[in-house]
Protein backbone atom coordinates (compact mmCIF):
# COMPACT_ATOMS: atom_id res chain seq x y z
CA UNK A 1 0.00 0.00 0.00
CA UNK A 2 1.38 3.40 -0.86
CA UNK A 3 1.73 6.18 1.68
CA UNK A 4 -0.50 9.25 1.28
CA UNK A 5 0.91 11.76 -1.23
CA UNK A 6 0.58 14.65 1.23
CA UNK A 7 2.69 12.76 3.78
CA UNK A 8 5.35 12.02 1.15
CA UNK A 9 5.48 15.66 0.05
CA UNK A 10 5.80 16.87 3.65
CA UNK A 11 8.55 14.32 4.34
CA UNK A 12 10.47 15.37 1.22
CA UNK A 13 10.30 19.05 2.18
CA UNK A 14 11.39 18.32 5.76
CA UNK A 15 14.29 16.08 4.70
CA UNK A 16 15.57 18.55 2.11
CA UNK A 17 15.40 21.46 4.56
CA UNK A 18 17.32 19.40 7.10
CA UNK A 19 19.90 18.32 4.52
CA UNK A 20 20.27 21.93 3.36
CA UNK A 21 21.57 22.87 6.80
CA UNK A 22 24.78 20.95 6.15
CA UNK A 23 26.85 21.59 3.03
CA UNK A 24 28.52 18.17 3.41
CA UNK A 25 25.13 16.41 3.47
CA UNK A 26 24.24 17.76 0.03
CA UNK A 27 27.64 16.67 -1.31
CA UNK A 28 26.93 13.18 0.04
CA UNK A 29 23.51 13.20 -1.65
CA UNK A 30 25.19 14.17 -4.93
CA UNK A 31 27.62 11.26 -4.54
CA UNK A 32 24.65 8.91 -4.03
CA UNK A 33 22.70 10.38 -6.97
CA UNK A 34 20.41 7.78 -8.53
CA UNK A 35 20.58 5.41 -5.53
CA UNK A 36 17.39 4.68 -3.61
CA UNK A 37 16.15 3.35 -0.30
CA UNK A 38 12.79 1.59 0.06
CA UNK A 39 11.15 2.18 3.44
CA UNK A 40 8.33 -0.08 4.57
CA UNK A 41 6.38 1.14 7.59
CA UNK A 42 4.82 -1.90 9.25
CA UNK A 43 1.44 -1.24 10.80
CA UNK A 44 -0.02 1.07 8.20
CA UNK A 45 1.81 -1.13 5.62
CA UNK A 46 3.08 1.89 3.69
CA UNK A 47 6.02 1.62 1.35
CA UNK A 48 7.79 4.66 -0.02
CA UNK A 49 11.15 5.41 -1.58
CA UNK A 50 13.88 7.94 -0.94
CA UNK A 51 15.95 8.65 -4.05
CA UNK A 52 19.11 10.76 -3.84
CA UNK A 53 20.06 13.58 -6.24
CA UNK A 54 22.55 16.46 -6.21
CA UNK A 55 20.10 18.82 -4.45
CA UNK A 56 18.96 16.40 -1.75
CA UNK A 57 16.31 13.68 -1.96
CA UNK A 58 13.02 12.85 -3.62
CA UNK A 59 10.38 10.93 -1.66
CA UNK A 60 8.31 8.78 -4.01
CA UNK A 61 5.35 6.42 -3.76
CA UNK A 62 6.78 4.24 -6.56
CA UNK A 63 10.26 3.85 -7.99
CA UNK A 64 9.94 1.92 -11.25
CA UNK A 65 12.93 -0.23 -10.36
CA UNK A 66 14.27 -2.15 -7.39
CA UNK A 67 15.69 -0.03 -4.58
CA UNK A 68 19.35 -0.45 -3.64
CA UNK A 69 18.39 -1.22 -0.04
CA UNK A 70 15.09 -1.98 1.72
CA UNK A 71 14.37 -1.09 5.32
CA UNK A 72 11.31 -2.42 7.14
CA UNK A 73 10.10 -1.65 10.66
CA UNK A 74 7.28 -0.06 12.62
CA UNK A 75 6.92 3.71 12.12
CA UNK A 76 8.29 4.34 15.62
CA UNK A 77 11.38 2.19 14.95
CA UNK A 78 11.98 3.96 11.61
CA UNK A 79 11.74 7.32 13.36
CA UNK A 80 14.08 6.13 16.11
CA UNK A 81 16.62 5.01 13.50
CA UNK A 82 16.43 8.36 11.73
CA UNK A 83 17.08 10.20 14.99
CA UNK A 84 19.92 7.82 15.91
CA UNK A 85 21.56 8.32 12.51
CA UNK A 86 21.28 12.09 12.80
CA UNK A 87 23.01 11.99 16.18
CA UNK A 88 25.81 9.73 14.91
CA UNK A 89 24.77 6.51 16.65
CA UNK A 90 25.66 3.42 14.62
CA UNK A 91 23.59 0.75 16.40
CA UNK A 92 20.45 -0.53 14.70
CA UNK A 93 17.30 -0.61 16.83
CA UNK A 94 15.65 -3.94 17.52
CA UNK A 95 12.98 -4.82 14.96
CA UNK A 96 14.66 -3.08 12.02
CA UNK A 97 15.04 -5.33 8.97
CA UNK A 98 17.56 -4.25 6.31
CA UNK A 99 18.11 -6.03 2.98
CA UNK A 100 20.33 -5.10 0.08
CA UNK A 101 23.22 -2.65 0.05
CA UNK A 102 23.50 -2.05 3.78
CA UNK A 103 26.40 0.38 3.30
CA UNK A 104 23.94 2.81 1.71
Amino acid sequence: MKAPDLLLAALEIALNRYLGLERDALAECAALSGRAIALHAQGPEWTFYIEFHAGGVRVLSALGREADVSVSATPLTLLRQGLNSASGEAALPQGLKVEGDTAL
